[in-house]
């Protein structure tokens, strides 16, 4: 089966690599990839700091809930990655808004700082590959 979209791929490889939640936080996760989605959109759209605080309000809501260093607690998923890498493009977009909304949420600024730690990242990280052409 081919699909489209990132959050059906993450899912998708996620099942597959035993990276993604199962139960309620199942449907969690596929939210959480589509929010990461329309968050991009906002910036790109150049919506601004208010809208982006919005979004990383949000985010810190599920990770307070999680109590853990991730989305679902102490277990990466790739929900984590698209979430993670929603918020790099919004905070690499040149309009300060997502990096600065980030810097206000103390736990996503820990989140983010997580997965750069976090063998998958550093593997993609070492291959030099530009975020966006």
């Amino acid at each position: 089966v081919q699909v489209a979209q990132v959050a059906v791929i993450a899912m998708a490889l996620g099942k597959e690599l035993n990276m993604w939640p199962t139960g309620a936080n199942e449907l969690k996760a596929m939210q959480l990839c589509c929010d990461s989605a329309d968050m991009l959109s906002d910036g790109f759209a150049k919506k601004g700091e208010e809208r982006m605080d919005k979004w990383c309000a949000h985010l810190e809501a599920q990770l307070e809930l999680s109590e853990g260093p991730f989305m679902f607690g102490s277990s990466l998923t790739a929900a984590d990655y698209v979430i993670y890498a929603g918020l790099a493009m919004c905070s690499s977009l040149g309009d300060e808004a997502g990096a600065t909304s980030i810097t206000k949420c103390p736990k996503l600024t820990a989140f983010m700082d997580e997965i750069k730690k976090c063998k998958g990242y550093l593997a993609v990280e070492a291959k030099g590959l530009p975020v966006m052409p």
